[in-house]
């Protein structure tokens, strides 16, 4: 995707992060659930956007560095942080671009890595990922479900089309079923996720399914998540360097 093009999709994110369901209950506490216990622990947001996710792993006891190809959310992200303090730093910069001498523990991408133009670009995600973690190092990332299969079904505020060209493309709604913007997607598969990992250098790559947070059932309840784990749009995928 390019720059002005992830900048518009980063911004409409950023606008849903506070109110769509999956993002709340779904994407950000498995994330965390996966990251495990990071008191204290260097952690890099890839694609981090205005800091949504930024500020949820520093809330852990993390120390957080995130970058994002989006100027706009970067500065939005700083001014969140220089009104309300959590120790995280903030580079406008991607995947190509990115170098750190902090060594860090875990990095993680939430809803970013689909979001590649084509595997080249995938790759430099998880070359990023390697290069700037420590010898035990370890890159979660939420991804679209490649398995997912109710396409063209409104279904959890989203609707899943595919497209030419290995595709998607991703209707968002708010909870009146009113539509509110759409991103288009690569539709990787497990495979081109895990060959890109390997090209890295990453050793072990686990899946692991996503379920729902019991806040999430709590707020929305259990009709509204009918079915979503058994068929979830996203997936989660840890890939390490230690097999």
């Amino acid at each position: 995707m390019k720059k002005e093009q992830f900048g518009k999709v980063s911004k409409s994110y950023a606008s849903l992060a506070k109110i769509d369901p999956s993002k709340q209950y779904v994407q950000y506490p498995s994330a965390l659930k996966l990251l495990g216990n990071i008191k204290g622990k260097n952690v890099l947001d890839i694609g981090c956007g205005d800091g949504h996710s930024s500020r949820a792993i520093a809330s852990k006891g993390a120390n957080v560095v995130g970058y994002d190809i989006a100027k706009e959310q970067i500065k939005i992200a700083e001014s969140i942080e220089k009104h309300n303090s959590l120790g995280i730093t903030y580079f406008n910069l991607d995947q190509y671009n990115f170098k750190s001498s902090i060594n860090f523990d875990k990095a993680c991408a939430i809803l970013v890595l689909p979001y590649s133009s084509n595997k080249r670009d995938l790759l430099y995600f998880f070359k990023s990922a390697y290069s700037n973690t420590s010898d035990n190092g370890e890159f979660i990332a939420i991804i679209f479900n490649p398995l997912y299969k109710r396409y063209d079904v409104l279904a959890y505020n989203r609707i899943f089309r595919k497209l030419l060209d290995n595709k998607i493309k991703i209707e968002f709604y708010n909870s009146e079923d009113k539509f509110l913007f759409s991103a288009e997607a690569s539709d990787f598969s497990k495979t081109n996720y895990e060959e890109a990992a390997k090209k890295a250098g990453f050793k072990k790559f686990t899946w692991k399914k996503l379920k729902v947070s019991k806040k999430g059932i709590s707020a929305l309840g259990e009709r509204f998540w009918k079915n979503y784990e058994n068929d979830c749009p996203y997936i989660g995928l840890i890939a390490s360097k230690k097999a």
